[in-house]
């Protein structure tokens, strides 16, 4: 049975907030549990991706990465159900993040962002993320975050 456009919104729409919600803890693996399939396959940008493995792989690696990173997204993405293949498509053109490892300054980017879900049974099965990986303002607040752990770490030695 395919999903249909409410059941869609609606996913999507709580899926976002959960998503929104791990940042704050940096606790993705929980508030996304109730989203993701046990098996989940991936692909994103940043070129992490993963076939038909435990969707905790994918929240553990997140884990140390975006959700280590960014403390906020702030996005309201449109959405687009395609009942005929379980298929949602969240596309956020105003997709901002504050990247700051933790640290008291952060660093607000945005650009567009992509996220296609394959929903099944209520659960993701498959979720590929598309931004650009390349973009200079993200890479550049990201190396300052970086540099700014890296003294942290050295000044705390």
């Amino acid at each position: 049975m395919t999903i249909t456009k409410e059941e869609g919104e609606k996913w999507a729409k709580d899926f976002f907030a959960a998503f929104q919600l791990g940042f704050a803890g940096n606790n993705h693996g929980e508030t996304l549990k109730p989203f993701l399939a046990e098996k989940m396959s991936w692909d994103w940008s940043d070129g992490f991706s993963g076939t038909d493995e435990p969707s905790s792989t994918l929240t553990d690696k997140f884990a140390q990465t975006w959700g280590f990173m960014v403390e906020k997204v702030i996005a309201h993405p449109i959405v687009l159900v395609s009942t005929t293949d379980d298929r949602i498509e969240m596309f956020s053109p105003t997709f901002v993040i504050q990247i700051n490892g933790g640290l008291p300054v952060s660093y607000p980017v945005g650009q567009p962002v992509s996220f296609t879900m394959t929903v099944k049974d209520g659960k993701a099965t498959n979720w590929v993320g598309l931004w650009d990986q390349g973009d200079a303002e993200m890479n550049d607040a990201i190396a300052k975050v970086t540099a700014a752990l890296e003294a942290a770490k050295t000044s705390d030695a």
